[in-house]
Formats: structure tokens, C-alpha cells, sequence
């Protein structure tokens, strides 16, 4: 059985339907309180900002709607990029989305200052070496002192100690997922569609980011930043955010 590639995580994302859900959370989830609170912490209003996997733009367009205009959204997922363009055509707005390969970012060396990997989507990068793959080509293109803000869940947090002793006993038998790469690995269902997803401990992130160069300057749960509403915590459970510089 073939191992999850990009190319199943990007089909996954192209499916219409996931993108409609995309597009309805623009409005209906929005950017979080917790997003919000970190980029004004971390990011002054004229920073250059890109939005990788960005999706139908709900953190671009939430960004942009707190001002933070000089944004770029970036997508794998051609319909998520289509409809984000045409909710960009719709608001009457002129913000740049692209579909491109975070592995491959078509941008020169030193062009931003801030990027941005939300919703868990370094995660969603299937095996550790595509990760650092991705993380050096963030680096690439951050300007010295530049921040990337990504957000992870935490495979130690105490909401998920059953179902990892559950899946170390499923991996110690060689029982699991044969398409799955590594411990932590999941492919879960949601509304039928499978989604790949890695769940990290800190120490890997912070293992990971050592060997890409990036100095750590924040890993904070979600609720220990803002106590998000409800529309948010239907779509998303807890998660770290991690806040480093080149």
C-alpha cells in the first residue's frame, strides 16, 4: 500500500465540497481571538505577510479586515485558491492568492516579514524530512529577524493520553494505517473525507526547528493565549502556537 504523499493531501483539499466548507468558515469561524492577539503582539501593520495554506482565506481576509495589508495568501489546493479568489472578487478586494507547493515558494531570498502556517497545516506535511523540507524554504524567504507562526497539537497534551496509548498499542503490533509514515501519524475522517494530519510532541517541533535555525520565542496552548468562541472550538480543538525567528 503507497505511503501519503503531497499529491493525496493536495486532492483531498481540491475535493469541492471540502472547499465550501472552507469558504463558509471565512465567515462563519473567522480569525481567531488567539490570532489575532499574536500577530498584535508580534506583527506591526506594515509587515509583508505570507498566508501559506491559506485555504478559502480566512486568516488572510481576517488579517487584512484588522489591517495587515501587505498579505499574500499562498494554497496547494487549486479550489481552495479558486474560491478564495472569488470571495477576494466579491468583498471587493485586490489581495494576491497563488497556488503553489510551500516546498517550492516562488518568492527571492529575505522578501517577508512574517509567515504564517495555520490551522495545523506544517502538520499536514506528510514525513519529517518534507517538514524541514518546507521549513527551510520558510526561512528562505523571511527576512533576517523574520517570524514564522505556525500552530501544532501537542501528541503529550492530557486530552489525548487515551488515544496515543491506544495507537502505541496499535503500532507496537504493526497494526497500523500501512500508508502512514511514522508514530504520530493519522488519517482521520471527517463528513467522509479523509484528511492526513501529523500530531507532534513539543520536543519534536523544537528538535525541528533547531535544525532548521529558527530561534523558539513562544509555545503557548490556545486557551492559555485567549479563550476562543464556540464557532471556533467546533472546527478546532486545542493546539500550541509557536512564534520563531530567523
Amino acid at each position: 500500500m503507497a505511503k501519503i504523499t503531497m499529491v493525496d493531501v493536495q486532492e483531498a483539499y481540491n475535493d469541492i465540497e471540502t472547499a465550501e466548507t472552507y469558504v463558509e468558515s471565512v465567515d462563519s469561524v473567522g480569525l481567531w481571538e488567539s490570532e489575532k492577539w499574536i500577530f498584535e503582539t508580534y506583527a506591526n501593520k506594515n509587515s509583508s505577510i505570507l498566508d501559506i495554506g491559506c485555504g478559502a482565506g480566512r486568516t488572510t481576509f481576517g488579517l487584512h479586515q484588522i489591517g495587515y495589508h501587505k498579505i499574500i495568501g499562498l494554497d496547494i489546493s487549486q479550489e481552495m485558491v479558486m474560491q478564495a479568489q472569488k470571495l477576494n472578487e466579491k468583498k471587493g478586494l485586490q489581495i494576491s492568492f497563488l497556488c503553489k507547493d510551500a516546498q517550492s515558494l516562488p518568492y527571492e531570498s529575505n522578501e517577508f516579514d512574517i509567515v504564517f502556517f495555520s490551522f495545523n497545516g506544517l502538520m499536514q506535511v506528510p514525513t519529517k524530512q518534507l517538514r524541514e523540507n518546507v521549513g527551510l524554504e520558510i526561512k528562505r524567504v523571511l527576512k533576517a529577524g523574520g517570524l514564522f507562526i505556525f500552530t501544532t497539537h501537542d501528541r503529550k497534551h492530557p486530552e489525548h493520553k487515551r488515544l496515543w496509548a491506544s495507537e502505541l498499542n496499535i503500532w507496537s503490533q504493526n497494526m497500523q494505517d500501512k500508508r502512514l509514515h511514522e508514530f504520530g501519524d493519522l488519517i482521520i475522517q471527517r463528513k467522509g473525507k479523509e484528511t492526513y494530519l501529523h500530531i507532534p510532541t513539543q520536543n519534536e517541533i523544537i528538535d525541528l526547528m533547531g535544525k532548521i535555525g529558527f530561534d523558539i520565542l513562544l509555545a503557548k496552548d490556545r486557551s492559555d493565549i485567549k479563550i476562543e468562541n464556540e464557532s471556533v472550538k467546533k472546527v478546532a480543538s486545542e493546539c500550541v502556537f509557536w512564534v520563531v525567528k530567523k
